[in-house]
């Protein structure tokens, strides 16, 4: 399943049409193969032990039968696919077809129709041509999911979140029917939780590929508008800061796309959250705060700001009271400079909002049902990072030379952090490390803070697996 997910997610999918046939482990016959001789498939190596394992498979797994959405002139299955469901029904396997590159299907519908289609006229159509092509399908107790991996293609997400909550319901379904008689009184109850438990830990671990993807696709965004010269951004030049904060905040919330989240996290109380967390990145460099603000001007320019921010009128109001300090206050309604201070906050402002979104999605994933995002779950969150990460990032971040790869360095950090959320890793390419009170240690010299020389905990080793955990 994590094969599955992995291509399913990462390609527009050209290959996965294989995955039908090479999901089962010790289940690899060629593609080929199953397409040709589907009689001597079926006839002859399941009789060979293949069947039993394809139904031991199926107690732990739905299975995916994943096929392009049918166009015009296509065939809509083939022999093997049609055997494939059949064998799956006769074992009582939940099954879920997954019609793959459905972009294209709605593309045809602006081709052959002569009057220009709005998009929601295009969609309707190819939603009506796509139910009339598979009312022959032989599989009416499968699940269908129509998906497409597009970057290009606007429901791409949607697509994807519906065959993650089918595939969800179909492993609840797996473990509650595969293999199993009514009847039958001998099963335990410790069996069936050890069979929950661990349905649990593998959807888990399939959604901790997508959350890595997610931060694969935030870094992505910040590298392609913002990360690029953050300390000499023509993008940036003539916006005061707090306007450039939000609009990283804003495009970086777009891409992890919580449910019903919107208000919560494009909102005010977790925009000043963020902002006071990130604050004290600030300390000690009071003097490179501009100076030629009165408090008049300040408010002014705070007031002035409001209205640039769409959707947000009081948002930076909220940011001005929120007790952040008078440093803080005068950078933050101050103009965007080309200075390393600005670079720096930037910088630690992206890594900051990364690691407790990722926190976030890791939270709601894990609860069984899953929940919603609330405001005490963030406020949760943010406590917890700033205590477990804060304060080993920030040192990092203001050790950085913003002239050098910053923007590889940044990802490094967001990698590590996430990794090792309780490692004082500091990458062997900087060789400085930042003490609480301030003080830079000499090249080659580990840096640890009184508790961390108390346990014996030491630097660790990174290693790039990001946080894709592999069963």
């Amino acid at each position: 399943m994590l094969e599955e997910l992995t291509l399913l997610m990462d390609t527009h999918p050209t290959k996965i049409r294989d995955l039908s046939y090479t999901t089962a482990k010790g289940l690899k016959p060629a593609p080929t193969t199953i397409g040709t001789e589907p009689k001597n498939f079926f006839g002859t190596r399941l009789q060979r032990g293949y069947r039993t394992k394809f139904m031991q498979f199926g107690r732990t797994f739905p299975f995916k039968l994943c096929v392009e959405a049918p166009r015009e002139g296509a065939r809509l299955r083939q022999i093997g696919d049609e055997k494939l469901l059949l064998l799956a029904r006769e074992l009582h396997i939940p099954v879920i077809i997954v019609f793959t590159k459905y972009d294209i299907l709605v593309n045809e519908q602006y081709l052959d129709d002569e009057a220009e289609l709005s998009d929601t006229e295009a969609a309707r159509k190819a939603e009506a041509s796509f139910n009339d092509r598979i009312k022959t399908l032989k599989a009416k107790e499968a699940a269908i999911v129509k998906v497409s991996t597009d970057k290009d293609y606007p429901e791409r997400l949607d697509t994807l979140e519906e065959l993650t909550d089918v595939t969800r319901k179909c492993l609840g379904d797996a473990s509650n029917v595969i293999g199993t008689n009514p009847s039958d009184e001998s099963r335990s109850q410790k069996a069936e939780q050890q069979k929950a438990d661990g349905l649990s830990v593998l959807w888990t671990t399939a959604q901790q590929i997508s959350a890595s993807q997610k931060v694969e696709a935030s870094i992505s965004e910040g590298f392609k508008k913002y990360w690029r010269d953050l300390g000499k951004s023509a993008f940036f030049q003539g916006h005061t800061m707090t306007q450039c904060i939000f609009r990283i905040h804003d495009d970086i919330l777009r891409v992890w796309n919580f449910r019903g989240s919107h208000k919560l996290l494009s909102g005010e109380d977790f925009f000043t959250q963020m902002i006071e967390l990130v604050s004290p990145i600030l300390q000690g460099h009071e003097a490179e705060v501009q100076q030629d603000n009165s408090a008049e001007k300040l408010w002014g320019a705070l007031a002035g700001a409001a209205p640039a921010v769409a959707g947000a009128p009081h948002m930076l109001l909220a940011v001005g009271i929120a007790g952040i300090g008078i440093v803080a206050f005068k950078f933050l309604y101050g103009k965007y400079q080309k200075l390393p201070l600005a670079a720096r906050y930037l910088g630690a402002y992206i890594v900051d909002l990364t690691c407790v979104l990722h926190r976030l999605f890791v939270e709601t994933i894990l609860m069984d049902p899953p929940t919603r995002l609330s405001k005490e779950l963030i406020s949760s969150v943010v406590k917890t990072y700033k205590e477990e990460d804060l304060w080993r990032v920030h040192n990092y971040v203001s050790a950085m030379n913003f002239m050098l790869d910053y923007e590889g360095k940044i990802k490094d950090l967001i990698y590590t952090t996430i990794s090792l959320p309780q490692s004082t890793y500091i990458p062997q390419d900087e060789h400085i490390g930042i003490s609480p009170s301030g003080s830079v240690s000499s090249p080659n010299t580990s840096t640890y803070s009184k508790g961390e020389k108390k346990s014996g905990r030491r630097r660790g080793k990174r290693e790039d697996k990001g946080d894709c955990i592999i069963a």
